[in-house]
């Protein structure tokens, strides 16, 4: 017959092994197996390198839209400084026009008129003849002329490649010499021109928004817009509704490109876009012009509400300076 163990002794014999049996139990149920280990492993890191690579991926994609600024070189070569190829400039700049009889004068304003207009004769008659020296000038480049179709094709990239700021310094340098003569009298200037980027860079619907009073000044300020456009630098801004550029000199000199973007979001994506840019620049201010490097120092680009505003100010000194030794070293 068997012995039956007393109820007590059994819980005793099973509370004195289980101390030693348990954590043996445990360990078991929460070790993991091996495998599990390697597909959560191999999954965390494929879902953060898919996160990782698109975020790398939309960078990429957005900052090539501005490659065209890669390598783009900074020339000062001679141009046509008046400025044909915008037919309509003549329009933008010119006093209106009333037509013999419309308004009553007296016969000191009708001698004033005269004077104006023979003025503006002389005037004409001397563009006239710098263009056509500038006409002869050519002529006697046509020599080299590219002896291949290759030999052009690249030479038309070359091109493409330059930002001619030559007939833009020359006018700049015009109008501070017209000034140290005195034969221009301003003391602030306000000018702005806006425009529309085209799919292939080139600008459009061009007015000068806030003419300044002074010809020579809304002269310069449509000729950047005119460089701009031929560079095709701006083509990433096919998105805005316009662009406006102004210029403001005063207490502080202030160069300000004001961009309407159609959504906020897009604003704040292309102020992303151009802070990147500005920070790659930044980071090879080195090679470029000690006052370039100043001007790219002073760039700020911030965002209000669908407007994206970059903006540089110098003081009006510092300008002053600048232009001086800009002037000097041409000399």
């Amino acid at each position: 017959m068997r012995r039956e163990i007393p109820r007590d002794l059994r819980r005793a014999a099973e509370a004195e092994h289980a101390p030693n049996e348990f954590p043996c139990l445990l360990e078991q149920r929460i070790r993991p197996d091996r495998r599990y280990v390697r597909i959560g492993v191999m999954l965390t890191v494929l879902l953060h390198g898919s996160l990782f690579g698109y975020t790398l991926y939309d960078s990429y994609r957005a900052l090539s839209s501005w490659r065209s600024l890669i390598g783009l070189a900074i020339v000062s070569e001679p141009g046509h400084r008046q400025g044909l190829r915008l037919p309509d400039r003549a329009l933008l700049v010119a006093p209106l026009y009333y037509p013999p009889g419309l308004l009553a004068s007296s016969p000191d304003e009708e001698a004033k008129r005269r004077v104006e207009q023979r003025r503006r004769r002389q005037e004409a008659m001397r563009r006239l003849r710098e263009h056509m020296e500038q006409m002869a000038r050519a002529e006697e480049a046509t020599s080299d002329l590219p002896k291949t179709w290759e030999e052009l094709e690249q030479r038309v990239k070359d091109e493409a490649r330059k930002l001619n700021i030559g007939p833009i310094r020359d006018a700049i340098i015009e109008i501070y010499r017209a000034k140290q003569e005195g034969r221009l009298a301003f003391q602030d200037i306000s000018v702005a021109v806006s425009f529309r980027v085209q799919k292939d860079g080139a600008l459009t619907d061009i007015a000068l928004v806030e003419p300044s009073g002074l010809p020579p000044v809304d002269a310069a300020a449509l000729m950047i817009v005119e460089e701009a456009s031929r560079a095709r630098i701006l083509a990433p801004l096919v998105a805005a509704q316009s662009v406006t550029v102004k210029l403001i000199i005063a207490e502080t000199t202030e160069l300000r490109f004001i961009i309407v973007s159609p959504s906020e979001a897009g604003a704040a994506q292309l102020v992303s876009q151009l802070n990147g840019l500005l920070l790659l620049a930044r980071l090879n201010a080195g090679r470029l012009d000690p006052q370039a490097a100043a001007i790219l120092s002073r760039l700020s680009i911030s965002q209000q509400g669908r407007n994206v505003i970059a903006s540089v100010k110098i003081p009006r000194a510092e300008a002053a300076e600048m232009l001086k030794g800009r002037i000097g070293s041409e000399e």
